[in-house]
């Protein structure tokens, strides 16, 4: 998925070169259902999603929890739409919400089908039936820049947003009674050859 591959899956690659030197690696990256798909469909050696996989026959598709992760709210910092109604707590670097502050602002997502879409739907938009989506977008990054031109507040993972939390650009935005933590999973299909080098990635992946 998206996430994983953009922030989390490249020292992994690295630790695999770096035992087999050789290998020959293409890595395809798209969302949880797309990314599935194609393990069905024998296209993928090894899938790593960060939505509930949910494959068509769960008879022929191994899947395993591999990871957890947590995502967050977000905002610029100063942002116009916290100004009035939130409060910061200097202890945490974050501000805090309500959940029924937060149904009066505009949110920004992810597009239906990724991992982080789901989380957003089933762990916060379900507490938020009135909440405000003001646009879906399949690329982590244009959110980042979107939110950095205060255009709304906006929810993706940790690992997205982890550098410009450091710099100060953007800051958490903490909703009373929302648990947002997921699980990230390692998928393959039972009927794919599975070589010397497909077992060398999956004792990397399962190492820590």
């Amino acid at each position: 998925s998206t996430t994983i591959g953009n922030y989390v899956l490249p020292p992994l690659l690295a630790k695999l070169y770096a035992a087999l030197p050789d290998a020959h690696i293409d890595m395809y990256i798209a969302n949880t259902q797309e990314v599935v798909s194609e393990v069905e469909q024998l296209n993928i050696d090894i899938a790593l999603v960060e939505g509930m996989p949910r494959p068509i026959d769960m008879k022929v598709i191994e899947q395993r929890a591999w990871r957890k992760d947590t995502l967050m709210v977000f905002a610029k910092r100063d942002s116009q739409w916290l100004t009035d109604i939130a409060v910061y707590n200097e202890a945490d670097n974050c501000y805090e919400l309500s959940r029924e502050q937060l149904a009066k602002l505009p949110l920004l997502v992810r597009e239906a089908g990724s991992g982080t879409r789901q989380i957003i739907d089933e762990k916060l938009i379900k507490h938020l039936p009135d909440a405000e989506i003001v646009m879906a977008i399949q690329q982590s990054e244009a959110i980042k820049h979107m939110l950095s031109a205060d255009l709304s507040l906006g929810c993706l993972s940790q690992h997205v947003i982890q550098a410009e939390l450091t710099a100060g650009a953007l800051v958490q935005v903490k909703v009373a009674g929302i648990d947002l933590s997921r699980t990230w999973w390692l998928v393959w299909h039972k009927a794919r050859h599975q070589s010397p080098i497909w077992q060398s990635f999956i004792d990397i992946l399962t190492e820590d």
